[in-house]
């Protein structure tokens, strides 16, 4: 065997071993973003050990990559820090006092539709956890919150799904120039529109009757709404801000942070108001998701350097005839493994010169990674942040919301796939 053979091995072996430690996080109470982190580390190490690659290219292709997945993680934290700082403001209680609906089956349609709009904003994993909040404070009903839940987790990754700023594999795939943000709006709005429709069609048959009573929602402060809709509008302003400068989109998210940053220290000079200024508020984000994903695309990058991944996507074609096939599969792998590795290894399989930007199978890989992980409550971020948050068992999802979630995804699935043809 070949030197390069010994090195692609070890570094299969070490991504399997890394995404092992990833999956059981919780059984062996060793932190993700530390597993993932380590196995990029480890991963790059073994790369540039590999002498069929001399080392001024190990060099050159790093820093290209580097520079890509900067990109994605700088533009994560900041939006998880706007965000933070709407949260820290209250700014969240416009949505709470949405939530006043008695109905258990109207209560259903409401959060959905909130979610499902807010996730194309804020992100999906960001809204789940928003929501997941805000419905603990208004339902006191431990099953109705698990249905309700369940609803939240389905329509966050359906509004993510078509939003440049929803997923963070949306995310991805908008930043590497596989999808357009008007292209991508235009054509998966719809399919992820259905996909939520549907979900939320089966889920409420599990409600009936009344939600009780709860207090009059208490009026947001101005600075409250100041804030939330100073923080939405940056973020909504970050693919114009890529139109209009042509500067990647974590600048546009680096310019609506700082205006934000500008503004609560011209709000909070007194003292007494200082822990509202954003050097405080930083000091309390967790960054371990972005961390994360900076350590699983390092390890999928040096995979994709090391030629694996052209060889796999060589592999795949010449089982699978059709890409559209592939793209779909996506969705169900999706719902066992992490969609992030998922999209990132397309994306080293297929260059944009074998699909070119908006091509169908691009919006598809969108299409299914984001929705697909409702399928399994830890197939999403949503569905593990809403596992965390409320104690929810894998049974219990499997049961109630697994079937809900699949006959969306296949629902939207079929809308896309039949408008894909009416307008070819």
């Amino acid at each position: 065997m070949e030197i390069g053979d010994i090195f692609s091995w070890a570094l299969v072996l070490v991504f399997v071993v890394g995404y092992v430690l990833i999956v059981l996080e919780h059984a062996i109470h060793i932190n993700k973003a530390t597993s993932a982190l380590l196995m990029g580390v480890i991963a790059w190490i073994l790369q540039f050990a590999n002498e069929s690659i001399s080392h001024h290219e190990n060099v050159h292709y790093f820093g290209e990559h580097l520079s890509n997945v900067a990109q994605v993680v700088i533009f994560l934290m900041g939006v998880l820090t706007i965000v933070e700082v709407i949260n820290t403001h209250d700014g969240f209680r416009i949505i709470r006092n949405l939530l006043t609906e008695r109905s258990k089956k109207k209560m259903l349609w409401i959060v959905g539709i909130t979610t499902f709009v807010l996730s194309a904003v804020l992100g999906s994993i960001t809204t789940t956890v928003v929501m997941i909040a805000l419905l603990a404070k208004v339902i006191p009903l431990y099953e109705d919150r698990l249905i309700l839940g369940s609803g939240i987790v389905i329509a966050a990754n359906a509004g993510g799904a078509f939003s440049p700023v929803g997923d963070i594999t949306t995310t991805m795939l908008w930043i590497g120039g596989q999808l357009s943000t008007s292209r991508m709006m235009l054509d998966l709005s719809l399919p992820s529109l259905v996909c939520m429709s549907v979900g939320l069609l089966f889920l409420q048959l599990y409600l009936k009757g009344e939600l009780p009573p709860i207090d009059k929602p208490k009026k947001p402060e101005r600075i409250s709404n100041i804030i939330f809709f100073l923080g939405i509008g940056s973020i909504l302003f970050v693919p114009l801000f890529k139109g209009l400068t042509g500067l990647p989109p974590f600048m546009g998210v680096l310019l609506g942070l700082s205006i934000i940053w500008l503004v609560t220290d011209l709000i909070h000079v007194p003292e007494e108001r200082h822990h509202l200024t954003l050097p405080n508020i930083i000091g309390k984000l967790d960054f371990t998701i972005p961390i994360f994903f900076l350590g699983i695309l390092l390890a999928i990058n040096a995979m994709e350097t090391a030629g694996i991944l052209k060889a796999t996507a060589d592999y795949i074609s010449s089982i699978v005839s059709s890409p559209l096939w592939i793209a779909g599969g996506i969705g169900i792998v999706s719902a066992v493994i992490d969609n992030v590795p998922l999209v990132a290894a397309v994306m080293g399989m297929y260059s944009l010169e074998t699909f070119a930007q908006d091509h169908p199978f691009w919006q598809l890989v969108a299409y299914s990674a984001g929705v697909g992980g409702s399928i399994l409550i830890f197939g999403s971020a949503p569905g593990v942040a809403f596992m965390g948050l409320e104690k929810v068992r894998f049974g219990w999802y499997f049961k109630k919301a697994s079937l809900p979630a699949l006959l969306a995804f296949i629902a939207g699935l079929l809308v896309f796939v039949a408008q894909s043809q009416f307008f070819s």
